[in-house]
């Protein structure tokens, strides 16, 4: 069997358990199966046969189309198509759980090339290739920082050429940030601001410091993935088409 199968399999038994109505647990018992790959790398056919039916599944789930894109959305520096577009839909997404929890908008959202593992072609986008771009179960996390935390935030962005973001413009002079907008106003050093990311950057990943003891934290309860599909099905249900090109919200600015 390939080595993705256990992954294939617990993946399945998690989608058809959600299918069910849920059960009584009366008990439980535990078996381990084994796959077993030839020396010649030929899957064995009871193998291949057991796992036939979770394969159909799966395949048929991310092999569907939920939206269709006008470009395609790639990694790039200051800014991208793709950190846009994922960054984008993440901010709408969260703006509306966070609002109806704690009555603000998310003012930014924050993440890292890193963790945009693959590129979304142009033409149709299906389940599969939205997974393929953010493989990880990282959660949302939200943020409120004081406008010295969020200055830092911002030297970051600088010092690293830029990052995926949303709800900024910032401009960018020798890894210094200079013009700082948020949400079109001025950036205010005096005024708290939520941000929006990873719970795994939310802990300081990729050495984001700043996030250190924010003035509060919040999961949302909702995963970056989830929330990317979910904005993706929005703009499709809205007769919308996925087109983020570079709008300038990054740039390097002249002496």
């Amino acid at each position: 069997m390939t080595k993705n199968s256990p992954y294939l399999l617990a993946l399945a038994v998690a989608t058809l358990a959600g299918c069910a109505p849920a059960p009584k647990l009366v008990k439980t018992e535990t078996q381990s199966i084994h796959f077993k790959t030839t020396e010649n790398n030929i899957e064995k056919k009871e193998e291949v046969d057991y796992i036939a039916p979770y394969k159909k599944l799966i395949d048929a789930e991310m092999n569907t189309v939920l939206g269709t894109a006008d470009i395609a959305h790639v990694k790039d520096l200051p800014e991208s198509t793709l950190g846009n577009l994922t960054c984008d839909l993440v901010q709408e997404q969260a703006s509306i759980i966070y609002l109806a929890k704690y009555g603000r908008k998310i003012d930014i959202v924050m993440l890292n090339n890193g963790g945009l593992r693959a590129s979304l072609p142009k033409g149709a986008i299906t389940r599969g290739k939205l997974f393929e771009l953010m493989p990880f179960e990282n959660d949302i996390a939200v943020l409120t920082l004081s406008g010295e935390k969020t200055k830092e935030l911002f030297d970051y962005v600088a010092r690293n050429h830029g990052m995926p973001m949303a709800g900024i413009k910032l401009g960018i002079q020798d890894t210094i940030a200079k013009t700082i907008l948020v949400n079109k106003v001025p950036f205010d050093e005096t005024k708290t601001y939520t941000i929006a990311t990873s719970d795994y950057l939310a802990a300081g990943g990729d050495k984001m410091k700043f996030f250190n003891k924010p003035l509060e934290y919040h999961l949302l309860g909702l995963k970056l993935r989830d929330a990317i599909i979910q904005g993706v099905e929005a703009k499709t249900k809205e007769g919308k088409t996925l087109n983020y090109p570079k709008d300038g919200r990054i740039f390097y600015e002249k002496k």
